[in-house]
C-alpha cells in the first residue's frame, strides 16, 4: 500500500527559491488523458504495479463519461524563469492515473490550471479555482501571490504546496506540504557543513524574495547558532560566470572552508561550477537538488564531484521502480525534456498522494473536510519523500508535514546516498 520512497536518498530544489510566471490557460488538463489509447506510451506493467501499490485500486482506464475529480493546479509559469517541469510532472501523473490506474473509482482526474506571473495573479487564480469548484488545490511552486491565493481560497478546499518556501506556505490554515519543505533543505545543508567540521562558508544565493527570506530567517541564524561564520553574495537572474567569479572572491571562498550554493536555477549551478574552474578554486560545495538537473550531468560528466546535495525529494538519476514510473509516465505524456529538472519527483508524487486520499474516501464522499482529514491522518511514507509525515506536528509551521531532508553526493563517477537529515519538531 505504499509507493515506497526511492532507495536512493537525494536532494531538494533550489528551484524552490525562484520567482516566475503566467496567466491561466483554458483551465483544464488531465481529463482529456482518458481519451488516449491505454496502450500508448512506454508505461510498463511494473510501473503500474508500483503506482497501484501506493494509491490502491485495480487499475485500468478511467471512464471519461463520468464526472471528474478536479484538482486545481497553480504554478509560477510563463515568465523568466518558469517552472514548466512542475506542470509536466502533474500532467504525467494524471496521465498515469487516468490511463492505467482506473482514475478515482472510475472517474477521471482533471487539472484546472492557473499560472502566476505577478503578485496580483494569486487573487485571480483563487477566483478561478473557486468558480471551477475544485475538490483540492495544488500550488506547485510560487514565491509571490501565495498569501492572497490562500486568503481568498479561505479554507474552501485544502491546498498541497509542492515546494514550500514562503512563511504562508506552512502557516496558512488547510495548506500543507507533504515533506520537510525548504526549511528542511536549508537545515540539512547546515548540518552537512557542521558534520564536516566547517567553520566558515562562502554563500552564493539568489537575490529573489524567497532566497532573501530564507537567508535572513533560516540560514544565517542557524549557521550562527552552529558557530559557522558566513559571507553572502546575492545573485540576480542572468548573472554571468565572471559575476560568479567576483561573488566567490567577495565572499572569501578562497579562504573559507566550503562554498554553500543556493541558486535560483540550474544556470547558477553551471555558472558556479565554471567560475570555480576558471579560478582553480577547489573547495567542497554544499547545495540543493537543482545542481543535479540538466545540463549539469553533461557539463560535469555525470555530476559535480564531491558536491553534497540536500532536499525534500529523491532525484531521477538513479533507476528504481519509483523513478522509472515517474520517467515513463512523463514520457508517455510528452514531458521528456522536463524529467531531470527541479522538483519533478515531488510534483508527481503529490498528485499520486491526492489520488490515494480520494480513493480512500471514495468518489461519492469526497468533500473538503474529508480531504483535510485524510491529509492530517497521513503518516507516510510519501511516494518520493524521506522520513515520516505528521501534519500539524510543527507548532510554528503546522502545514509542514515532513520531518526529513535527503542527502546525496556525486563521488568517483557515481551518486552515493548519505544519511537523510531529520528535523527536530519545534
Amino acid at each position: 500500500m505504499k509507493f515506497t520512497r526511492l532507495a536512493f536518498a537525494a536532494t531538494v530544489s533550489a528551484a524552490l527559491l525562484l520567482s516566475a510566471c503566467s496567466s491561466s490557460d483554458d483551465g483544464s488538463s488531465g481529463g482529456s488523458d482518458g481519451d488516449k489509447a491505454a496502450s500508448s506510451g512506454p508505461i510498463t506493467d511494473k510501473d503500474v504495479a508500483t503506482a497501484l501499490a501506493y494509491v490502491g485500486g485495480e487499475g485500468g482506464k478511467a471512464d471519461s463519461s463520468l464526472d471528474p475529480f478536479v484538482i486545481g493546479f497553480v504554478n509560477n509559469q510563463g515568465g523568466v524563469p518558469s517552472f514548466q517541469e512542475q506542470e509536466a510532472a502533474a500532467d504525467g501523473a494524471v496521465y498515469l492515473i487516468n490511463n492505467k490506474l482506473g482514475g478515482i473509482d472510475g472517474h477521471p482526474v482533471e487539472l484546472k490550471k492557473c499560472f502566476i506571473q505577478a503578485e496580483e495573479d494569486g487573487q485571480k487564480c483563487a477566483g478561478q479555482l473557486l468558480d471551477a469548484k475544485v475538490n483540492v488545490g495544488v500550488l506547485a511552486l510560487s514565491v509571490f501571490g501565495n498569501k492572497s491565493f490562500y486568503d481568498l481560497v479561505g479554507q474552501k478546499f485544502p491546498v498541497i504546496n509542492s515546494v514550500s518556501v514562503m512563511p504562508e506556505d506552512s502557516t496558512s490554515k488547510d495548506v500543507y506540504a507533504l515533506d520537510g519543505g525548504g526549511l528542511g533543505a536549508m537545515y540539512a545543508m547546515a548540518q552537512n557543513a557542521e558534520d564536516a567540521g566547517y567553520k566558515s562558508l562562502a554563500i552564493i544565493t539568489t537575490s529573489n524574495p524567497a532566497g532573501k527570506f530564507l537567508l535572513a530567517n533560516v540560514v544565517l541564524p542557524d549557521l550562527k547558532a552552529r558557530g559557522i561564520a558566513a559571507k553572502v553574495a546575492y545573485m540576480d537572474e542572468g548573472s554571468t560566470t565572471p559575476q560568479y567569479v567576483t561573488a566567490l572572491q567577495t565572499t572569501g571562498a578562497a579562504t573559507a572552508d566550503a562554498v554553500q550554493l543556493i541558486p535560483s536555477g540550474v544556470a547558477g549551478c553551471v555558472a558556479t561550477y565554471d567560475a570555480m574552474k576558471q579560478i582553480s578554486l577547489k573547495k567542497p560545495v554544499v547545495t540543493v537538488i537543482t545542481c543535479s538537473n540538466d545540463p549539469m550531468p553533461e557539463k560535469t560528466g555525470g555530476g559535480a564531484d564531491g558536491w553534497i546535495l540536500s532536499g525534500q525529494s529523491d532525484i531521477m538519476e538513479v533507476n528504481t521502480d519509483q523513478s522509472n514510473t515517474v520517467r515513463h509516465s512523463m514520457e508517455a505524456q510528452g514531458g521528456d525534456k522536463f524529467i531531470n529538472i527541479g522538483n519533478v519527483p515531488k510534483g508527481f508524487g503529490d498528485i499520486l498522494s491526492l489520488a490515494k486520499f480520494a480513493r480512500t474516501i471514495g468518489y461519492d464522499k469526497i468533500t473538503p473536510e474529508a480531504m483535510n482529514e485524510q491529509i492530517l491522518a497521513f503518516k507516510g511514507p510519501d511516494g518520493m519523500i524521506p522520513g515520516t509525515i505528521d501534519g500539524g506536528a510543527h507548532t510554528l509551521q503546522p502545514g509542514l508535514c515532513g520531518n526529513a531532508a535527503s542527502n546525496v553526493v556525486y563521488k568517483d563517477g557515481k551518486w552515493e546516498p548519505l544519511e537523510p537529515y531529520k528535523m527536530t519538531v519545534k
